[in-house]
């Protein structure tokens, strides 16, 4: 995906900013910076936000947001006393104005595809594909993939746009946004952003203002008609696929409304697609609850993602590296990955597959392991840290013995 602001194109895919055509330099911090606030433009994004998204594996303080400010300034033209793209809101955080107009040309397409080959998942992908055929038949379809972090959940999903655009329809998304930040709605704000119809651009103001998330049952209910007879019309224009990402991080709001749309709009060619984390690892939430419930609704249009094969991965890395591995170097990194594409992909890149195998997981497999324990619970990381050094498996005794926890205390800090 590319935004073009002006004379200046950020290109997600290559990680350039270009202004008439030209390169510009920026630090990848930087380069990151300004891509989180134009994915973000139709909010306020807070600085701890903008920590998280950019710093995510460094422990830093304001003033690096503070200096990555200025260089982006200095590389789009932007002076803080007269800003024209980056506006900074007292007390809330930072703000993207100004028109933005989103591309995925063809030639972006491609090079992403022979950067980050997408291998396996044959069968997901023919059953989604009939899930599509369906809905354009004119079935509102719901289907779900559910995975752990890395293993190709938003990939697979993707894969679906070729079709959707071969019948004349589209592919839009929406993410949902982990931790604080995010106001209700977000993942639905962004849909009816890119549907760009008058009523969709009403829509989408009045969910950015927060109007009426918390109101009386009446308001909520014609502020969800209103979205699902929206999405109702566009679909009826022509074929349309909803993709809502990393629902486990939805607002309960968010859910509800997911609810509405796919029991509300009927026949119409609309697919709804979501990714999602198991939903036992949030359970207890109410995003937890919504998400059950949602499942439990169909459980034949859910689909578990599981790790890549032997074969896949030996697939991945041809792709990869260009260079057929030995049965023993795939044999090995599907030990050291169990199958997640993500980790195969950092292993690949760090270092020939047989110099990866002989050495500890890349900076990159153990910034995103890093990432995702962070939302465990300090007693469950604890004894995952201790029960590291016993292997991949482990006698519930032994840990007991080396924590002097009971085993069912244990237990149920692991599940």
């Amino acid at each position: 995906m590319s935004f073009r602001f002006e004379d200046f194109e950020l290109d997600a895919a290559t990680r350039e900013l270009r202004r008439g055509g030209e390169r510009v330099e920026v630090q990848p911090r930087v380069f990151d910076l300004l891509l989180h606030l134009i994915r973000h433009r139709a909010r306020v994004v807070p600085r701890k936000e903008l920590i998280e998204a950019v710093w995510p594996d460094v422990v830093v303080g304001d003033n690096s947001v503070s200096q990555a400010l200025k260089a982006a300034r200095r590389a789009i033209g932007d002076p803080a006393a007269e800003p024209r793209f980056i506006e900074t809101v007292r007390g809330r955080g930072l703000r993207f104005k100004g028109p933005v107009t989103e591309a995925r040309p063809a030639r972006e397409a491609e090079a992403a595809a022979s950067a980050d080959p997408f291998v396996g998942r044959a069968q997901v992908r023919e059953r989604l594909a009939s899930q599509l055929e369906a809905a354009c038949a004119g079935e509102t379809r719901l289907a779900l993939l559910v995975g752990e972090p890395g293993i190709g959940k938003t990939r697979t999903a993707e894969t679906l746009a070729p079709a959707i655009e071969a019948l004349g329809g589209r592919l839009i998304v929406g993410r949902c946004i982990e931790g604080e930040g995010a106001p209700p709605f977000w993942p639905f704000a962004q849909v009816l952003r890119q549907l760009d119809t008058d009523g969709a651009r009403r829509l989408h103001e009045r969910l950015v203002e927060g109007d009426s998330p918390d109101g009386p049952t009446a308001m909520r209910f014609e502020l969800f008609d209103a979205i699902a007879g929206e999405l109702a019309a566009a679909a009826a224009r022509a074929p349309l696929a909803v993709l809502l990402d990393d629902l486990h991080s939805a607002d309960p709001d968010s859910l509800s409304l997911l609810m509405h749309v796919v029991t509300s709009v009927g026949d119409r060619p609309l697919l709804v697609l979501g990714t999602l984390r198991d939903v036992a690892s949030s359970e207890g939430s109410e995003t937890s609850a919504g998400l059950s419930e949602l499942v439990a609704r169909d459980p034949l249009r859910v689909h578990h993602l599981r790790g890549l094969d032997r074969e896949e991965l030996a697939e991945l890395a041809r792709a990869v590296t260009g260079a057929a591995p030995s049965e023993e170097d795939a044999a090995r990194l599907l030990e050291q990955t169990g199958g997640n594409p993500l980790f195969a992909r950092h292993v690949l890149a760090a270092a020939p597959l047989e110099e990866a195998n002989r050495n500890a997981p890349p900076e990159g497999v153990r910034s995103a392991i890093r990432h995702h324990l962070g939302f465990l619970p300090e007693p469950c990381r604890e004894q995952l840290g201790m029960a590291a050094v016993l292997g991949r498996e482990f006698a519930p005794d032994v840990l007991e013995r080396m924590t002097g926890r009971p085993v069912a205390e244990l237990l149920d800090q692991l599940e």
